[in-house]
């Protein structure tokens, strides 16, 4: 059941990556987005089912602030911040940060990873190839 405040995952790309948004009644959720590449980014109210992608209701952890409270936030960062920044600041910073007050990203994290892994690799293989 869909309760306000939870956060909702949208599996973009064949899950490539994921839109995140939070429930806020009404059939309406709160979201950081932009409308395209180059865009400043802006946090949107949008019905429920106008967000493409497949929806999965995410459980909330604990602690987390009350959903008053996560609602609350967000509507006043739809006033104060239109910050957008895909690696800082982006729709999965904006639900984390307003539901759990951590602006983090586990997607960026495995980016990160990702390309600190790639980039070990690739030395691995340069000072291999030297002998070194």
């Amino acid at each position: 059941m869909l309760r306000k405040g939870a956060i909702l995952e949208y599996k973009r790309c064949g899950g490539l990556f994921y839109h995140y948004a939070m429930y806020i009644g009404d059939n309406k959720v709160i979201h950081r987005d932009k409308t395209n590449l180059f865009s400043f980014g802006h946090i949107y109210i949008t019905e429920l089912d106008k967000i493409p992608g497949t929806m999965k209701i995410l459980p909330l952890h604990m602690p987390h602030v009350s959903t008053e409270q996560a609602i609350n936030t967000a509507l006043e960062l739809t006033i104060k911040d239109n910050s957008y920044n895909l690696l800082t600041n982006n729709c999965e910073h904006f639900v984390n940060y307003v539901r759990y007050q951590n602006r983090v990203s586990n997607q960026v994290q495995k980016i990160k990873k990702f390309i600190i892994f790639g980039l070990y690799a690739l030395l691995v293989v340069k000072l291999n190839k030297y002998n070194i």
